[in-house]
């Protein structure tokens, strides 16, 4: 799907000797890797947030219970919808695919909307972190 072939570049916080134990000459110094992680996954995966009605849903109980309802009541009214909760990912056109972390980290959660934006969806309900 959208993976890179190589690596092109390194994002690190302090130097590091990329091109004898990396090879690739693009080094990229930041002061916090985690903090543009998000923002970098996004740009990779083409911002599929942009292409998808999101609706996140935060609160301490009932996160999952409200998506698979939206989800519901979303795919009821036509609309291809994807998921992301702290049981289960829903890919719109596959099967669900189970999950025993939390929220997926800011790649793969990035990853998970390009794929459910590649196979059509229209819609995505997220359980999100306050």
């Amino acid at each position: 799907m959208l993976e890179a072939p190589h690596t092109v570049a390194i994002v690190a916080s302090k130097e590091i000797d990329i091109e004898e134990t990396l090879g690739c000459k693009a080094l990229v110094l930041v002061e916090d890797t985690s903090s543009v992680l998000a923002t970098l996954a996004a740009s990779f995966y083409r911002h599929p947030s942009k292409n998808v009605a999101v609706i996140g849903i935060t609160g301490t109980n009932g996160k999952t219970s409200t998506a698979y309802l939206i989800k519901g009541m979303y795919e009821v009214m036509g609309l291809r919808t994807g998921m992301i909760t702290n049981v289960a990912h829903y890919v719109h056109g596959e099967n669900q695919l189970e999950t025993k972390d939390t929220i997926p980290d800011a790649v793969s959660r990035q990853k998970l909307m390009a794929k459910m934006i590649h196979n059509g969806a229209e819609a995505l309900v997220m359980e999100a972190s306050s």
